[in-house]
C-alpha cells in the first residue's frame, strides 16, 4: 500500500439518532459500528483522495501529526479492504458524461415460486418496500423520456405481481421494447395469450437437458419437465423465446445438450452467463464456482456452437482470446471496464439503482430519493465503474494483447473476489502468465 494508492469505499457510514455512526457492508452482509474517527477515515476513501491526502485531511481534523498517525490510519483502511469494504484504484473516480442506458433491469418483486440455489438475488428473503404499481409506472415514463430503449421486467419471479402485464402495457404504450425473464413454471394459456399480444420478448431460465441438473440448481424436484411444459404452449402459440442458462461447475459439460435441447423445443436464441457467487449463491460457491479449464471449454463451445446452431447463440468470457489472429495491443484503453454504467442500469424491487447485473449488493441510491436521471448521472457507484482506467488493472493484463478486448476481465467478479487489481480469475491466459499486478 502507497501514499498514492486512492481508496474507494463501496458502502458510507450513517449517522444515527443518538450520534453514533453504523455502516452495512452489502457484500457481506454485515453491520459495523464505528467511532467518529473511524467513520471519518471511512467517508474520506470515496475515491477522489489518495492515501497522503486522506492522511493529511484526517491529521488536521483531530489536529495529531501525520507522521504519528500514518500507521493508524493506514492500518484502518487495510482493515476495510480486507474486509472487502473498499478496493484501490491508481486512478481517481470522475464524474463521466455518457448517453442514457440503452436496456433496464427491473426486478419488479423479490418474491418466487422457487428456492434457486445460485439466486443472486436471494429471492424470498427480500421482501420489504416492493415498489407500487405508481412507483414503476412513473420511472417507466422517466425512462421513456431518457430516451432508453427497452426494459426486462424481471424478479424473483415477475409473474408473481399481478400487475406486470399494467406495466408492461405502460411500458410499451411509451415506446419501449419489453421483455420479460421468467422462470416459466407460472406460465399458463391466459398468460401466453397476453404475452403474444403484446409482443413481449421472452426469456425462460433453463440450466440442463436432463432433470438432474435443472431440478437440482431450482432446487425442486419435477420442475424440468414442468416447464417443458409450459415451453410446449409457448410453441403452440409460435411465439418466440430465449433460453437462458447459468454456466456452473456441475452442468458446464452439458452445455452442448442443452443447446440440442433448445433447437428442439424451438427456442429462438441461446444465452450462457457465467456463475456468479453473490446472494445465495454465494452460499454453494464451492459446488459450482468456474475454474479456468471450465471456463475455456464453454467459451470454446460456444464459439463453435455460434457458427454451426440453427439458432443465435450468445456469448461467454474471453472467446476472443481463442481467435487464430489476435488484435494488435490498443492504447490507451478508453473510459469504463465494461457495459455497467454504460448501456446498462438495473432497479431491485425496492427502488434501489445499480450499474451492474452481477453486483446489485453495490446500489446506492433509490429513485424514492432521487429521480433516476440524477442517478445516472452522478451516481457515485456509477462512475466509480465509468472512470476506471487501463492503469486499474494488472500489469499482466495491460501487457496483455487482448487487453482492448476484455479491459482486465469483470470488474464484478474481482470485487467480489476481494483482488480488484488482479487478472480475472477465469483467464487461462492470465494463469499462464508470469509477472504480478
Amino acid at each position: 500500500m502507497q501514499g498514492t494508492d486512492i481508496p474507494f469505499s463501496f458502502f458510507l457510514p450513517k449517522k444515527e439518532p443518538d450520534g453514533t455512526y453504523s455502516l452495512y457492508n452489502g457484500l457481506t452482509g454485515k453491520n459495523y459500528e464505528l467511532n467518529p474517527a473511524a467513520a471519518l477515515m471511512t467517508l474520506l476513501c470515496d475515491g477522489t483522495r489518495n492515501l497522503d491526502e486522506i492522511l493529511k485531511t484526517f491529521s488536521g481534523q483531530y489536529e495529531v501529526d501525520p507522521i504519528e498517525a500514518r500507521g493508524t490510519v493506514y492500518d484502518f483502511i487495510s482493515s476495510l479492504q480486507e474486509k472487502r469494504q473498499l478496493v484501490f484504484r491508481t486512478s481517481k473516480i470522475r464524474k463521466v458524461k455518457v448517453p442514457p442506458p440503452k436496456y433496464l433491469v427491473l426486478e419488479i418483486t423479490n418474491r418466487c415460486n422457487l428456492n434457486c440455489i445460485h439466486c443472486s438475488v436471494r429471492a424470498n428473503e427480500r421482501l420489504e418496500n416492493e415498489l407500487t404499481t405508481t412507483e414503476w409506472k412513473n420511472l417507466l415514463t422517466t425512462l421513456a423520456e431518457m430516451s432508453v430503449e427497452a426494459v426486462g421486467l424481471s424478479g424473483g419471479e415477475p409473474l408473481l405481481r399481478e400487475d406486470v402485464f399494467d406495466l408492461a402495457n405502460h411500458a410499451l404504450n411509451h415506446g419501449l421494447l419489453v421483455g420479460l425473464v421468467t422462470n416459466g413454471l407460472l406460465l399458463n394459456r391466459g398468460i401466453i395469450e397476453k404475452i403474444k399480444k403484446m409482443n413481449l420478448d421472452v426469456q425462460i431460465s433453463l440450466d440442463g437437458s436432463r432433470p438432474q441438473y435443472h431440478d437440482k440448481i431450482r432446487n425442486q424436484e419435477g420442475s424440468f419437465e414442468k416447464l417443458l411444459e409450459k415451453v410446449r404452449l409457448l410453441r403452440e402459440e409460435e411465439i418466440k423465446f430465449t433460453v437462458a442458462a447459468v454456466a456452473t461447475a456441475h452442468n458446464y459439460k452439458d452445455l452442448p445438450d442443452l443447446l440440442r435441447l433448445s433447437e428442439k423445443i424451438g427456442a429462438n436464441s441461446f444465452r450462457v452467463q457465467p456463475f456468479f457467487p453473490v446472494g445465495r449463491g454465494s452460499l454453494h460457491r464451492e459446488e459450482l464456482d468456474l475454474d479456468q479449464s471450465m471456463t475455456k471449454f464453454i467459451s470454446s463451445y460456444l464459439l463453435e456452437a455460434k457458427e454451426a446452431s440453427e439458432i443465435e447463440v450468445g456469448g461467454f468470457y474471453f472467446q476472443f482470446a481463442l481467435n487464430s489472429e489476435p488484435p494488435a495491443i490498443t492504447q490507451p484503453c478508453e473510459d469504463g471496464a465494461c457495459s455497467a454504467g454504460y448501456n446498462f442500469a438495473g432497479i431491485t424491487h425496492d427502488g434501489y439503482a445499480y450499474p451492474c447485473s452481477h453486483i446489485w449488493q453495490l446500489a446506492e441510491d433509490n429513485i424514492r430519493d432521487k429521480p433516476f436521471p440524477w442517478i445516472w448521472e452522478n451516481s457515485r457507484i456509477f462512475n466509480f465503474f465509468r472512470s476506471l482506467q487501463r492503469a486499474d488493472t494488472s500489469t499482466i493484463c495491460q501487457n496483455c494483447i487482448y487487453f482492448s478486448k476484455c479491459k482486465g476481465g469483470c470488474k464484478a467478479m474481482n470485487i467480489l473476489d476481494g483482488h480488484f487489481r488482479e487478472p480475472d480469475r477465469h483467464c487461462w491466459l492470465a494463469a499462464c502468465t508470469d509477472g504480478g499486478s
